[in-house]
């Protein structure tokens, strides 16, 4: 009986000891853990499969619905990561997804019992560069503790995008010359090179990089030859990277280790093609060993241009005393691809120069020659065989030259010198210069010749300078003399500035300038003055910048010829009129004539020029009067050194005017035009105030006098030129000299019939007393 109730008490005590120990939270390390990754260069994106088995106790098990967490180490990506593709123990992940920072976590999708051995996968994690930490595995299990494993991730470096990676960074091949097997090779790699947004031709082309020559000839060769292991496709295309590329050829015949070449044919000499080189089987480029070499090679047959000519191996080039009358009539205009120029002068003897710039930039050609109806044709490539005419210079003369011709690197050129049929044949010395790639200062606003006043330079062009601003620019003045290439200065001002500019020694008169409040073909530029034709290569002018600011000067001409050579003077001479502008304008008393003088005027600021001014540049100056009584007002101009002048008349505010009525020249007198002006105006509102503009015909400036009276009244006799108050004789004998008149006076009191012949226009007038006995000359 005791032995009985021992063994229940020794059965309670187990039962409870086992209960107590389960009521106890346990925590459990993974067994036989690993990690693989289905790529381990950093950068690249992989699947992250983890690999454990569980402890051989029930409390190790772990129930579905449980939060798995999983914390990567610093450097890998897991924004990218995915919960498709993601499983665990073979099921999908479906629930619980969460991504902070380098914490990942999920709810379980299926129990775990003990002992068994399970994987979780995460997909497209983008690996750290050059990684080798540890991640973490946790989880709860049933005891209510934890089961957790260390897995240590390790990565390869990061591979670095190579700059070809995209085709507008394409790498530089340089072709053959025309007849040459020569290949000059360069080393390419896809090793960490992306896709393009261009489809596969063939393969798949998730790593291809670009390439890209100028063709020299009709024919050209592109050899690929990878390593062992690479498939090279090659494809190439003509056209403008990116968008407006078309697909030549697609090469992928010889697979890995193999050589392919792509021939090539009808392609345009100095056009640009691109070659896009890619391995065919997948993955993005993250081997090292997917290298190559890539090289352009010629099939075409050397240029044919005679014998006896000239090769330049090196620029710059001089080629010493020459003649073409030892030459044969070796390119002649039936034989060339392209006419450069004039026919005519293809018809004497000729010699050819050869030479290859080794690199880009502009050159210049210059040929004396004591001969006569000499030409000069530049071609790129072979004149007889596809060449194109880059430039030309033909004329009687004997000196010829050819300003700044753009050169590529690389490319064959041929300078033709050859001359009319008569006399067929001229002596010669030619110059080439080498080539600049220098950025010359003053070929656009951003690199603009700073000037500070008074300014002085000389020996100046627009040689090489570009045709970078035209009459179609926003702010153009709309005149011929923006046609040229062109050379830009800048100054700055503290307020309004009187300026003058003279351009001397131009060789050239179709020289002209413009002066820009900004940049021009900028919004919101005008154009403060503008100016041009020079006379005898001198071209002077006055203008004023209405307000503080930068503002740029262009010196330019028409279109032939392209360039001038010129000397440049400016200075400043204050702030110019006071009454330059509408709401300065200088006030008119009724009846008494005053002075002015619209030098160093401009327009900006002020109303559209009036339609019966004569065009040319505006220098405005202005006057306001206020209407009397009559409502009638009558105005005129009488010359000083400005001869021509021509009035407006308006009405309203000073900043919102409306023309009222104009004149140029005031009424003639027989054949004559009076070159002052004058108005007569009525029906005005009496008591408003009306603007009075005056200005010079063309681009004239100078001196002059104003006066306005009451509409009612006749202007008020000048004495000497009008009959009215003549110059009085008071001796027997008078010399008198040129009284200095300009046009006529007021009135013109003899009949129309009396008015003097063509080129007589200044009229004085004497009163001679009766009684004088005498004479006078």
């Amino acid at each position: 009986m005791q032995k009985k109730y021992l063994n229940i008490l020794i059965c309670i005590i187990f039962v409870c000891f086992v209960f107590i120990n389960d009521a106890f939270s346990a925590n459990f390390t993974f067994q036989n853990r690993s990690l693989t990754l289905s790529n381990t260069t950093g950068c690249a994106v992989s699947s992250y499969t983890f690999s454990q088995k569980t402890q051989d106790n029930n409390n190790a098990k772990i129930s579905s619905g449980v939060t798995v967490t999983i914390v990567f180490p610093t450097g890998v990506n897991i924004s990218t990561a995915t919960m498709s593709g993601s499983t665990f123990k073979g099921t999908a992940i479906s629930a619980g997804w969460t991504i902070s920072g380098q914490i990942l976590t999920f709810t379980s999708p299926t129990n775990v019992g003990k002992d068994k051995t399970f994987s979780i996968v995460i997909a497209n994690v983008t690996n750290g560069g050059s990684t080798s930490a540890n991640a973490t595995v946790s989880m709860p299990n049933q005891s209510g503790g934890t089961s957790s494993g260390t897995y240590t991730v390790t990565t390869t470096a990061c591979p670095t995008i190579p700059s070809n990676n995209e085709c507008s960074g394409s790498a530089s091949l340089t072709p053959a010359p025309s007849g040459s097997s020569t290949c000059t090779t360069i080393n390419g790699t896809t090793f960490g090179a992306t896709a393009s947004a261009l489809t596969s031709c063939a393969g798949l082309a998730d790593d291809d990089v670009w390439f890209s020559f100028v063709a020299n000839n009709p024919n050209h060769q592109v050899t690929v030859d990878g390593i062992a292991n690479f498939n090279a496709v090659v494809q190439v295309f003509s056209g403008t990277c990116p968008s407006g590329m078309t697909s030549l050829s697609c090469t992928n015949i010889t697979g890995n280790n193999g050589i392919e070449t792509v021939n090539l044919s009808g392609l345009t000499a100095g056009n640009t093609y691109y070659v896009r080189v890619y391995h065919s089987g997948s993955g993005p480029g993250v081997s090292a060993a997917n290298t190559f070499t890539i090289c352009v090679t010629s099939s075409s047959s050397a240029c044919s241009i005679g014998t006896g000519n000239l090769t330049a191996a090196t620029l710059p080039y001089t080629s010493g005393a020459q003649t073409t009358c030892s030459s044969g009539n070796d390119i002649t205009s039936s034989n060339v691809s392209n006419i450069c120029g004039s026919s005519s002068y293809y018809g004497g003897l000729d010699k050819v120069i050869e030479f290859t710039p080794l690199v880009s930039g502009t050159i210049s050609i210059n040929l004396t020659s004591t001969g006569s109806w000499v030409g000069m044709m530049l071609y790129q490539g072979c004149p007889t065989s596809g060449g194109i005419c880059v430039a030309n210079a033909q004329s009687s003369a004997g000196n010829q030259s050819i300003g700044c011709v753009p050169v590529v690197g690389g490319l064959n050129y041929y300078l033709v010198v050859d001359s009319y049929p008569a006399p067929n044949c001229n002596p010669f010395n030619v110059t080439i210069s080498a080539p600049s790639s220098s950025s010359l200062t003053g070929t656009i606003c951003s690199n603009a010749v700073n000037m500070t006043f008074p300014y002085t330079t000389t020996n100046q062009s627009t040689l090489c300078y570009g045709n970078d601003y035209t009459n179609a620019s926003i702010g153009s003045p709309a005149t011929l003399y923006e046609s040229g290439e062109d050379k830009v200065y800048s100054f700055t001002t503290t307020g309004p500035q009187c300026l003058n500019l003279i351009l001397s020694n131009a060789s050239t008169d179709n020289i002209g300038f413009q002066v820009y409040s900004g940049c021009p073909g900028v919004i919101g530029t005008t154009c403060v003055a503008s100016g041009g034709g020079a006379t005898s290569g001198s071209l002077a002018s006055s203008f004023v910048v209405p307000a503080a600011g930068t503002y740029y000067l262009v010196i330019d001409t028409w279109s032939t010829p392209s360039f001038v050579n010129y000397d440049l003077v400016v200075t400043s001479t204050g702030s110019g009129p006071s009454n330059d502008l509408p709401c300065n304008a200088e006030s008119l008393i009724l009846g008494t004539s005053i002075g002015g003088e619209n030098n160093c005027s401009g327009s900006a600021s002020e109303p559209g020029v009036p339609g019966c001014w004569s065009s040319g540049s505006i220098n405005s100056v202005w006057y306001k009067v206020t209407v009397p009584a009559s409502g009638k007002v009558k105005v005129k101009t009488t010359q000083g050194s400005l001869i021509n002048t021509q009035i407006a008349v308006y009405t309203g505010t000073c900043g919102s005017l409306t023309l009222l009525a104009c004149n140029d020249n005031a009424a003639s007198c027989a054949s004559f035009s009076t070159l002052n002006s004058e108005l007569s105006l009525t029906g005005l509102t009496v008591g408003n105030t009306i603007f009075i503009r005056v200005d010079g015909n063309l681009q004239s400036t100078g001196t002059f006098s104003i006066l306005a009276i009451d509409g009612d009244n006749s202007f008020p006799s000048i004495p000497g030129q009008d009959c009215g108050d003549p110059n009085p004789v008071c001796n027997t004998v008078m010399s008198i000299s040129n009284p200095g008149y300009s046009g006529f006076g007021n009135t013109c009191d003899l009949p129309t019939s009396y008015c003097l012949a063509s080129g007589e226009r200044n009229i004085v007038w004497y009163r001679i007393p009766i009684s004088t006995a005498g004479t006078f000359d």
